[in-house]
């Protein structure tokens, strides 16, 4: 979202939340995100093996809040499917706004053609994002 321009926006619209470690990792320490207190967790070694540690923090806090994700990570995805944690990609995130009347088609347009620049969807995702696309065209 930042690489493709729009995660200002996005903060804007929608809260945002994000632990420490991601704004430390990232080096982007201009997120309009709230960064959210530590949690004392202790990592399992079934977590330890399938995640990195900051992304395990993360997915720790989002359980503890029951809060939603946003990722472009499928192991990310596989370990909140797995919580029983809601998650959305940056596509997502993208058409959200042009639901709420944040973007016009153009801009919308613009950002996607950003977004499919720096991401790696596969075909199944890009044509789920384009049926959500149509849905959202025609209840908006």
């Amino acid at each position: 979202m930042k690489k493709a321009g729009f995660l200002a926006l996005l903060g804007q619209t929608i809260e945002l939340a994000t632990v420490a470690e991601v704004v430390a990792e990232t080096g982007f320490d201009d997120l309009p995100a709230t960064v959210l207190p530590p949690l004392s967790i202790q990592r399992t070694a079934d977590a330890a093996e399938k995640l990195p540690a900051v992304d395990e923090l993360l997915i720790e806090q989002a359980v503890a809040l029951r809060l939603p994700v946003i990722t472009e990570d499928r192991k990310m995805m596989l370990r909140l499917d797995q919580k029983r944690i809601p998650f959305f990609n940056a596509l997502m995130m993208l058409h959200l706004l042009l639901y709420r009347r944040k973007l016009d088609l153009p801009t919308h347009t613009d950002y996607l053609d950003r977004l499919f620049a720096v991401s790696r969807y596969s075909d199944r995702v890009r044509a789920y994002g384009e049926e959500v696309l149509q849905a959202v065209l025609k209840f908006r």
